[in-house]
């Protein structure tokens, strides 16, 4: 039986899908204290809108965390995740991910 017959998206539409969230997680969540706000985001060039991009900017330049990311040397890099289609509709998917990351941090 082939359950794609039944839904508005192909097997490669779907695998295509979770590529891309798999691609965004690991670029959001892989990131040092040594990049740049616009490194950071430009990872993500072609995964994010350009308001999305605007928020992430600033919620990775944000003054406090940009300070203890920096005073820490902090290095975040996505090592595992899970993922699972949540829902969909003529054009959308929704896919809800979980997130492991490795980071470490450095006091001077």
């Amino acid at each position: 039986m082939n359950i794609y017959s039944w839904l508005p998206f192909t097997q490669q539409d779907l695998a295509a899908a979770a590529a891309v969230t798999v691609r965004f997680g690991v670029d959001y969540n892989t990131y040092t204290y040594t990049e740049s706000t616009q490194a950071y985001v430009a990872s993500m060039n072609g995964l994010i809108t350009g308001p999305m991009a605007t928020k992430l900017e600033a919620s990775y330049s944000t003054p406090g965390v940009a300070k203890l990311r920096k005073s820490q040397q902090q290095v975040f890099h996505w090592n595992r995740h899970d993922h699972l289609a949540a829902a969909f509709g003529a054009s959308s998917l929704t896919f809800v991910v979980t997130a492991g990351s490795t980071w470490s941090a450095h006091t001077k």
